[in-house]
């Protein structure tokens, strides 16, 4: 059977059911434009639901009929503004024992979207979005985020009531070098900064040919000022909720006022704290320039990072996230998916949100991998830590969640390198101060989540305490009474 026993079939973010015993129903474009402008799905004609959530296989009188009501209607520029059904897309289905008419909606390739249908009530083109099982009108932040996305480069655009002093002049310094050691004899290492910008895609000639930073250029190097000037909600945001004794351990946002805010200091302070959990100090070139990694762990979480920053939509509620926690390091970034989830997994396919965005980092050997990058990081994790990551999209607002399981016990040579031996560590425990985390974990030669978790355990029986001192957790054999 398609889906399982007549009395367990529901909908879902990617099914819906619809009665068609007659002919076409009218609302099935609805669902074909939600789910052409989300995750894609399967629109099954011939179930009818009788009650909220109890659905009736009742079948299709006249199903070749009704797939060429759809074919046509589908092609119909008055009905449907994109038609973005593959040939194959509509077939019939009888594992019930009668006709059902299922029509496979795919994910709409953002230079077609928004993807709109002819609303008989409205009387205009209206764009829908699924959530869960429902079918709703797209609201103004996912119009503008479809919009976005359908531009070929929305990045490049010159801001043209900015200049070049909305961007931070020691981060342009930073990247310069990095580039320089990068592409060592570049021509474009002799240009002024404004020409070197300009080459790069950070800065645009506006209409009188006046030098503007682009949205790519403004984010990348921008102070955080003019950043959220131009766009309200935008935010960096790290933490390292790591021990589990505290709100965070060690927090890095975008709006504190004491660094300038912008994407590449942000990749570039947030490297290194996550470098030191991983105990996988970075390598670099003899001129200080250049960047290179020690393993492929701390290659694939830059290249996470990366990606996060690069693919997030700045245009909404434009939060880009990064969490590490016990077992597993999150990022969070704001848009939806670009292409099927599935395909971008597989590899093979650059198709970013920022492309400017990422030119600008790939200039520097970040986020260089031409469509590879979750292909490598899946299979590194496969092979390091025995499990794969995990990439889901959420809506409402629109947002994207890569995470990076992390399990001490299987890390194997993924930056464990020691074992905890509990009579040591309880032998350390017994200093007069007692000792953290990070300090027996230098000991041991493990990471310091590793440490956590044996202590949790320790204290869970009665054997260790901990102590606040500072913003440090300080870990005693607990005296026993006499």
């Amino acid at each position: 059977m398609l889906f399982g026993p007549e009395e367990s079939l529901a909908e879902c973010q990617t099914i819906e059911f619809k009665e068609a015993s007659v002919c076409l129903p009218d609302d099935v474009w609805e669902t074909y434009s939600a789910f052409a402008n989300t995750e894609g799905g399967k629109i099954v004609l011939g179930i009818a639901e009788p009650s909220p959530g109890v659905f009736k296989v009742e079948g299709v009188g006249d199903a070749r009929t009704v797939m060429r009501q759809f074919w046509e209607n589908v092609r119909n520029p008055q009905r449907v503004e994109n038609d973005v059904m593959l040939p194959d897309g509509v077939s019939i289905d009888c594992s019930y024992g009668v006709d059902l008419v299922v029509v496979n909606v795919p994910r709409a390739e953002r230079h077609m979207r928004p993807v709109r249908v002819y609303d008989k009530k409205m009387k205009s083109f209206v764009a829908f979005v699924r959530r869960d099982v429902i079918d709703t009108r797209c609201n103004d932040f996912e119009m503008r985020l479809l919009e976005y996305d359908a531009l070929p480069a929305a990045d490049r655009r010159a801001i043209e009531e900015l200049d070049i002093s909305a961007l931070d002049g020691n981060t342009i310094a930073s990247y310069r070098q990095l580039f320089n050691g990068n592409k060592p004899g570049h021509p474009w290492s002799l240009e002024s900064d404004a020409d070197f910008l300009y080459r790069i895609g950070a800065l645009a000639k506006d209409r009188t040919g006046r030098l503007c930073p682009t949205l790519a250029g403004l984010l990348a190097f921008g102070h955080e000022y003019e950043i959220v000037g131009h766009l309200p909600y935008f935010l960096l945001d790290y933490r390292n909720e790591s021990s589990g004794n505290a709100r965070w351990d060690d927090r890095l946002t975008s709006n504190s006022g004491d660094w300038s805010g912008n994407l590449f200091d942000f990749y570039f302070a947030v490297m290194p704290k996550i470098d030191a959990l991983l105990l996988t100090p970075l390598s670099v070139s003899q001129d200080g320039a250049s960047h290179r990694f020690t393993n492929d762990v701390k290659d694939a979480v830059h290249e996470a990072l990366a990606n996060a920053l690069v693919h997030a939509y700045y245009g909404g509620q434009s939060t880009v996230r990064v969490i590490v926690k016990d077992e597993q390091i999150v990022f969070e970034n704001a848009g939806s998916f670009l292409v099927d989830r599935n395909v971008a997994i597989a590899g093979g396919i650059s198709d970013p949100r920022n492309p400017t965005l990422m030119r600008i980092f790939g200039m520097v050997g970040i986020s260089d991998r031409a469509g590879s990058g979750l292909c490598t990081i899946y299979a590194t994790w496969k092979k390091k830590y025995g499990s794969a990551p995990r990439l889901s999209e959420s809506y409402a607002p629109a947002k994207v969640v890569f995470e990076l399981p992390i399990d001490c016990s299987v890390a194997g040579d993924a930056g464990i390198r020691g074992t905890v031996d509990e009579d040591t560590l309880l032998l350390l425990c017994r200093k007069e101060q007692g000792i953290t985390a990070e300090e027996a974990a230098q000991f041991f030669g493990v990471l310091p989540r590793a440490i956590q978790k044996r202590m949790k355990k320790l204290e869970s029986n009665g054997v260790v305490v901990h102590e606040k001192k500072g913003r440090s957790f300080y870990y005693k054999v607990r005296q026993t009474e006499k």
